[in-house]
């Protein structure tokens, strides 16, 4: 991380700006008192509802930390750190339960360096796809806790940790579970007492996660029509599978003929983590053929790796194509983040069963120091305004994600007041401004026609003295922009951003799922039907 520390200003990435802006505008909902967040005052000039739609764990981590640093390209970084630090640990946790310290250290290194992560630092900028390391290798933790330690505080590590990645990369759930659900199943037929009780807690568990993050998943999947992207079903970006080769090699070009700004954008496994894989393929092939004994563990981690290669290559195309839940994690490299897991716990496997590790350790993290210390650099780093975060000037997400009523957001100039009369003659005065409000008193001469330019969402009402009027968001001269219309007279006007259905109803689920796992934890003695065997 020293390079981002060492320089002013932030390196050139392809979606870095978009999490700073995610996190300038949760910060500035979160100063005006929403929570939780869900309008953007300053996103695409009139406002967008990007809290409602960006990555909560990373945005909100950014934000809280602003309020610290009082600079969000700062706080952006701390957020790296704080994920790079956290997921390495995790994974030297994690590793230990299985081997001795100098194999788990060893291991948790050759992670921390892994190709995938240092391009999502200086090259992609992708901090909720790095955050969800963090909650894959979390929930790896909480299944080891409950299946094999019998631990009910695994259970409920289990519900929160899914609850996080859900909250971190919704998508990243279906990366994640190439790995977490053979691992689960490896650990509840290792012993076969209690199957059947395993299971229904493992999926209790999940349920309870789900049901804690709805406040955010329900608004997501149901209001999402509203914008172009729900126009599809299937967001598969096909031409984007790796091949073979992109799995030994370790050629990170400084930019390519597309990518002249930002560091190159090509995707590596790394050679290192090629060649363990290569090695542990030939082990248990050779532990097989020769001594018919199979090495469940080891088999299974193995057979995880060369799944996840599989998805990235080629002939996984069809099943992006047909399969909508795993076509929607759109790029098939995306893989790479639970790949990534993989050749350092086989590794750190093999290191365990050597006599020499020290010297094993002194070797491999030399060879590391070699391929990856040199890659620790982003380019072109520049200065940008702070307010370049907080008012933004198009649709970072893309313009796919602007709304049906929208047209093209550099259309639309900036304008110097929030509210304006468009017909009629009147007066206004006090208008007090929040991230998702705005009241005022009028004193209308005639019927006025009143623009406030943001653009609308379901969401957005408009009341006078109290009682709600009709908004008009498909003006063809306003499009996509809130107009309502004044009656004569004295009023009070004001314009919220409400809760809809879909909101209510995901925040009420998120609420009973807490109330109900805080109470069931609480009184876990009560709950020995779930799981018999657990303490």
């Amino acid at each position: 991380m020293f390079d981002l520390f060492v320089h002013t200003g932030r390196p050139v990435t392809f979606d870095g700006p978009t999490h700073i802006a995610n996190m300038a505008q949760v910060y500035e909902g979160l100063k005006d008192g929403d929570f939780p967040v869900r309008w953007g005052a300053g996103w695409a000039r009139y406002g967008w509802p990007a809290p409602l739609f960006a990555q909560q764990v990373p945005s909100y981590t950014g934000a809280i930390l602003n309020f610290i640093s009082r600079d969000i390209v700062t706080s952006y970084n701390i957020a790296i750190f704080l994920g790079a630090l956290l997921s390495t640990y995790l994974l030297y946790i994690f590793l230990r339960f299985y081997v001795g310290f100098i194999p788990a250290l060893l291991g948790a290194t050759v992670f921390h360096f892994a190709p995938y992560r240092i391009i999502n630092i200086y090259v992609r900028g992708a901090l909720p796809e790095f955050y969800a390391s963090i909650f894959i290798i979390s929930i790896l933790i909480s299944l080891y806790l409950a299946l094999e330690k019998k631990k009910l505080f695994g259970y409920l590590l289990l519900a929160i940790s899914v609850c996080m990645l859900l909250l971190t990369h919704p998508f990243m759930m279906v990366v994640g579970s190439i790995f977490f659900v053979p691992y689960g199943s490896y650990l509840v037929l290792k012993d076969r007492n209690y199957v059947f009780q395993k299971i229904l807690g493992i999926g209790v568990m999940v349920g309870f996660g789900v049901g804690l993050s709805a406040y955010y998943l329900v608004p997501l999947f149901y209001e999402v029509k509203y914008l172009y992207y729900g126009s599809s079903n299937l967001h598969y970006a096909s031409g984007n599978l790796l091949t073979l080769e992109r799995f030994f090699i370790d050629s990170w070009p400084y930019f390519t003929s597309k990518d002249i700004a930002p560091r190159g954008h090509v995707l590596v496994g790394g050679v290192l983590e090629g060649i363990i894989l290569f090695v542990s393929i030939i082990y248990v092939s050779f532990r097989y053929i020769k001594y018919k004994k199979l090495e469940l563990l080891l088999f299974m981690i193995t057979i995880v790796g060369i799944t996840y290669i599989f998805f990235m290559l080629p002939p996984s195309d069809i099943f992006y194509q047909k399969i909508v839940l795993l076509g929607n994690i759109q790029h098939p490299w995306r893989m790479l983040t639970g790949y990534i897991f993989v050749p350092p716990i086989l590794l750190a496997s093999f290191v365990e069963k050597f006599r020499y590790k020290k010297i094993f350790f002194i070797v491999v993290i030399f060879v590391v120091a070699l391929l990856r210390f040199p890659q620790l650099y982003g380019k072109n780093y520049t200065m940008y305004p702070q307010e370049s975060y907080f008012i933004t000037d198009d649709n970072m997400h893309g313009t796919i994600l602007n709304t049906v009523w929208m047209g093209e957001v550099r259309d639309y100039p900036y304008q110097k007041e929030k509210v304006a009369i468009l017909d009629g003659q009147g007066k206004m005065s006090g208008l007090q401004i929040s991230n998702s409000s705005r009241s005022f008193t009028v004193q209308a001469d005639t019927e006025l026609n009143v623009v406030d330019y943001t653009f609308y969402f379901p969401g957005w009402r408009a009341y006078i003295d109290g009682d709600e009027i009709p908004i008009q968001f498909q003006d063809p001269a306003q499009r996509g922009v809130i107009t309502y219309k004044v009656p004569s007279g004295n009023h009070l006007v004001s314009v919220i951003f409400t809760r809809t259905k879909p909101r209510i109803l995901g925040d009420v689920i998120s609420i009973a799922s807490l109330i109900l796992l805080i109470s069931l934890y609480t009184l876990r003695k009560r709950v020995s039907s779930l799981a018999p065997y657990a303490s």
